[in-house]
């Protein structure tokens, strides 16, 4: 039996969430860092290397799939900058016929 004024170990493990923690206790963070750079490590193992810098280690089929999904993005990221660019344009170019109508003093400019 220790002392009350003594002092003592701090807890570790189960003993620290309660008896009642004893099946749910989360292992604690050091502990969780270590596992998950022993995890990474032993990943990064396994994994196929590149032959040479630059290519993927994906097979040829998935490789194919990821460059579809890919070019897919590109066309609607194309798509959308010449959506902008085009109302960007329109936008800039309301103002200029605004400002000469102003400058003309309200007369109607000539359709084009």
């Amino acid at each position: 039996m220790i002392p009350e004024n003594e002092p003592s170990l701090p807890k570790t493990g189960v003993e620290a969430f309660g008896p009642a923690a004893e099946k749910t206790a989360p292992l604690p963070p050091p502990v969780q860092e270590h596992l998950a750079q022993q995890l990474r490590a032993a990943y990064q193992e396994t994994t196929e290397k590149p032959a040479f810098l630059g290519d993927t280690a994906l097979p040829p089929e998935i490789e194919h799939t990821v460059e579809r999904i890919a070019e897919r993005e590109r066309a609607i990221v194309r798509e959308k900058a010449h959506e902008l660019g085009t109302e960007a344009v329109e936008a800039a170019l309301e103002e200029v016929v605004a400002g000469a109508r102003r400058e003309r003093g309200s007369q109607p400019l000539p359709e084009v």
